[in-house]
């Protein structure tokens, strides 16, 4: 996996909004290779993950590699995740 790296985060950096722009709008899976790499070498830092997210399974996939956030565009435009849905997992309420 190819991961271009701009600089370290800052030390009192809480948050690392990452996104994969090769899955971004594609529907294809976020790339939870690429957010576990981040969380194992900056486990302090709340990861926010974006791109390629096309449903509930890509959900729980984030949420098991440890990301604290998912930002969601195309997957909620078109249908595949509902206002519901996505409440839901921010509440907490969630399947597995």
């Amino acid at each position: 996996a190819y991961f271009k790296q701009v600089g370290k985060p800052h030390i009192h950096t809480q948050y690392i909004i990452s996104t994969d722009v090769d899955k971004d709008g594609m529907l294809q899976c976020p790339s939870i290779e690429l957010y576990t790499y981040l969380k194992t070498h900056y486990p302090q830092k709340k990861i926010i993950a974006s791109g390629g997210v096309s449903g509930e399974a890509d959900l729980l996939a984030l949420k098991q590699a440890g990301v604290y956030g998912v930002i969601i565009g195309k997957a909620f435009y078109e249908g595949r995740l509902s206002l519901e849905t996505l409440s839901n997992w921010n509440a907490g309420i969630v399947r597995s």
